[in-house]
């Protein structure tokens, strides 16, 4: 290891004990190395929980397993996502209604099947014409693609079959990317992935954030590139 200078983590979730045991692992290299995303931090919030840290930018959301209040939450806000606490990818993400049949079976069978407490997030129906995932690298935006639902989908991840298209970042999401910097550089949080939609910050990926090659492909850049020569100026 002696030969190593920077060290990047790319490892997907699930959020799990071979997850965390790999971060305690990586502590034990710092400061000779550089680890990148620093393992404390991305131990201590799983992805889906880092927005919490944020909730005026972020759409009403309850992380609960107590089926009385998912059932007021779905009541009170009519429209939601539910998301399990630690996969990736849009695995396992659908939408409810309060009209919906059996909504008492559909929580419970989740419920059975994460043994843990879900997301339940408002519906923000923009989503349809696509959510913007915004590369962070050192706290600044560098690169962002629109992520565009296949038909009848509400999930928007390209390995759910979504597409890839180019965007702008508006001055919302400007405003967005400025107030996580503060906090990703004070975490240590040096690559991040963020989703937006709409108005709202709905993600944060720290761990293995996708779709560098979509972006180079849309901007005719090289992400890889700028990660890199920041990288080695920390070093």
């Amino acid at each position: 290891m002696s030969s190593i200078n920077i060290l990047l983590i790319r490892q997907d979730p699930p959020f799990n004990i071979n997850y965390i045991t790999a971060t305690y692992l990586l502590e034990h290299l710092h400061p000779k190395i550089l680890v990148i995303n620093n393992p404390k931090s991305i131990r201590d919030a799983p992805e889906k929980l880092y927005v919490t840290n944020f909730k005026n930018l972020t759409p009403p959301t309850l992380i609960s397993q107590d089926i009385v209040e998912i059932k007021k939450y779905i009541k009170k806000y009519k429209n939601l996502i539910v998301k399990p606490l630690y996969e990736k990818g849009g695995k396992g993400i659908f939408k409810i209604s309060s009209n919906d049949k059996n909504i008492t079976n559909k929580i419970q069978n989740i419920l059975k099947k994460e043994n843990l407490p879900v997301v339940i997030q408002k519906y923000i129906p923009q989503v349809k014409d696509g959510d913007k995932r915004i590369i962070l690298i050192n706290g600044n935006p560098v690169g962002k693609m629109k992520r565009v639902p296949a038909k009848n989908e509400v999930r928007a991840n390209l390995s759910q079959g979504g597409s890839a298209e180019k965007t702008i970042l508006t001055a919302r999401d400007k405003f967005i990317c400025k107030k996580l910097k503060p906090w990703l550089k004070k975490e240590k949080i040096f690559f991040a992935g963020i989703d937006i939609i709409g108005n709202y910050l709905t993600e944060i990926n720290v761990t293995s954030p996708t779709g560098i090659v979509e972006i180079n492909n849309l901007e005719n850049i090289k992400l890889e590139k700028i990660f890199w020569d920041l990288a080695k100026k920390k070093i």
